[in-house]
Order: C-alpha cells, then sequence, then structure tokens
C-alpha cells in the first residue's frame, strides 16, 4: 500500500460531505454573473459558486490533495475511465483538472457540475476519506 496522499488521512469529512449534500439537492448549484452593470458598464461573465463548493476546493489544498504532475492529456484519459473504479490518485487528477482549468477556461467546474461527474468524483473520494487509507495508483496513471 502507498501513501501518495497522507492529507487524505486528515480531511474533514463534513467538508466533503457538505458538498456531496449541496450537489444531490435540488436547486441552482453555481450562477453565471457579470453582464450589464447597474452603471451601464459591462463585466465579462464569470460563475460563483456556494461556499460548499469553495470550501472542498480550500480543503483539498489545504490537505496536499492536488497533483502537481497533471499534464494536458490527464482530462482526457481520465474522461474515458468509470468514476467508480478509479484510484485516490486518479480521482485527485481529475479533481485538480477540473478545478485548475476551470481558471483558465471559465465555465469547465460549472460543467462538470451540471453532467453529476463532480458528484461522483466526490462519491468516490468520500470512499477513501471514510477508509483513511490510499490505494496504490492506477494502472493507467502516468509515472514521473
Amino acid at each position: 500500500m502507498t501513501d501518495h496522499y497522507p492529507g487524505i488521512k486528515t480531511f474533514d469529512l463534513s467538508v466533503l460531505d457538505a458538498c456531496i449534500e449541496l450537489l444531490q439537492g435540488e436547486g441552482t448549484k453555481f450562477e453565471c454573473r457579470g453582464g450589464r452593470q447597474t452603471d451601464g458598464t459591462l463585466q465579462m461573465p464569470w460563475y460563483s459558486y456556494p461556499v460548499e463548493i469553495h470550501r472542498f476546493i480550500a480543503a483539498l489544498c489545504e490537505n496536499d490533495l492536488t497533483d502537481y504532475r497533471y499534464g494536458p492529456g490527464d482530462l482526457k484519459r481520465l474522461n474515458c475511465m468509470e468514476i467508480a473504479s478509479m484510484s485516490l490518485e486518479d480521482v485527485i487528477t481529475y479533481l485538480t483538472c477540473i478545478i485548475r482549468q476551470d481558471r483558465f477556461c471559465e465555465g469547465l467546474l460549472a460543467q462538470s457540475i451540471d453532467s453529476g461527474v463532480f458528484l461522483q468524483l466526490l462519491r468516490r473520494m468520500r470512499d477513501f476519506v471514510v477508509n483513511r487509507e490510499c490505494e496504490r495508483p492506477s494502472r493507467l496513471h502516468k509515472k514521473l
């Protein structure tokens, strides 16, 4: 058993559960803001997410649950995998891809929320948090 992500052992389950509960529930998960302002100026559109999603993303960073080695092909590769069978390393890479790429391509996170992919990743991550263990990297995960 490898231990690439020791932060999984201290990850606050309540942060993860709050985000899962939000995404499972009915109602708006995000909203698009910007456009014409009351003073007549135009503001570039951007997505606004609930605090639960911001807390989850912050908790990933605080627990060092990010993949600094991900590359351009990882999102394509991970899109072809079944989330329920992903290793912790695959889940962390997928979340990192979505969150980082959303900074450069506004709306990628919103798209993953709409499609249900983000919720599936959170549920899979919850399995690892509850077990407080790290699996071996998947055979498809690239090596350094």
